[in-house]
């Protein structure tokens, strides 16, 4: 069953399915925002982004689209931390195909920043991430 939440009178539906379950066999409950994923227009995009990295920066034996694809998302990208059963924590880095629309514009924004600050590189962003990829 999926419950969508937009109100307190759906918060309230969800609290009395909760306790009327409870007790009688388990059950699992994800939140999640609701958000439209980024599109495959804009992972093609996003490449062209690394692509653009590549080209326009001189770093020794790193001058392929892979490479900071793997780089940016290390140090820009979004990242979870879970923790393990020993209680220790890890550190994962989110793939992009799960980003919504506005964290794939965020984040070619970032790249563009953080080349421009620190390879004096200028990367030129398609469009649809000047304006929220909306």
């Amino acid at each position: 069953m999926k419950l969508i939440i937009n109100n307190q009178a759906d918060w309230n539906k969800l609290q009395a399915m909760a306790n009327k379950a409870i007790g009688i066999k388990p059950f699992q409950v994800e939140l999640k925002t609701d958000y439209e994923k980024r599109s495959l227009a804009q992972n093609a995009l996003l490449h062209a982004v690394f692509k653009d990295c590549a080209e326009k920066t001189s770093v020794a034996l790193v001058n392929n689209a892979k490479w900071w694809k793997r780089e940016l998302k290390g140090k820009l990208g979004l990242k979870e931390v879970h923790f393990g059963i020993d209680n220790h924590p890890t550190v994962i880095v989110i793939s992009t195909s799960d980003y919504s629309k506005a964290q794939a514009s965020d984040f070619a924004r970032a790249i563009q920043a953080y080349m421009k600050v620190e390879y004096d590189a200028d990367i030129d962003l398609p469009d649809e991430f000047n304006n929220n990829g909306e």
